[in-house]
């Protein structure tokens, strides 16, 4: 039996997979949803997010580089007024991830506040390290070493 070729995306074929949610203004696609919760839509024989799909039919194209954020937080809504394209920064800094999280911190897990003077980089930049606690540690190795 020959394989049959993959169906191209038509707008009619993608408004057979979304639906109005009745207890909020998301409009959710009913095709396939990953575990993660984002959506994808087979186009040309490659699977695409549905929600950057989209953003390409219903807004524009995305810049090179970006990401399309769903300020809903509701990972398969296709509502264009749901989606927007920003920075993969921008969109770290709006949702919940680890990331986001450790960012707003004020304080070190010992309390030691994050000003200027107490704080240094890692060398990558993907983290920040309290100079008290660094230097509590060093001392702690240290000692380890001479005993």
């Amino acid at each position: 039996m020959a394989r049959a070729a993959a169906r191209v995306l038509t707008w009619s074929r993608f408004l057979d997979y979304v639906e109005q949610d009745p207890t909020s203004d998301c409009i959710l696609f009913t095709g396939h949803v990953r575990e993660s919760g984002y959506a994808t839509i087979e186009h040309e024989g490659r699977k695409h997010l549905v929600h950057r799909v989209a953003h390409e039919l219903l807004i524009g194209a995305i810049p090179p580089g970006y990401q399309v954020d769903h300020l809903c937080f509701t990972r398969h809504c296709v509502n264009p007024f749901h989606l927007e394209a920003v920075t993969p920064m921008v969109n770290t800094m709006r949702s919940a991830s680890p990331s986001r999280v450790n960012a707003d911190k004020t304080h070190c897990d010992y309390g030691h506040e994050f000003t200027p003077e107490n704080t240094y980089y890692r060398h990558d930049r993907t983290g920040r390290i309290c100079r008290a606690c660094g230097a509590r540690r060093a001392r702690a190795i240290r000692e380890r070493r001479a005993a």
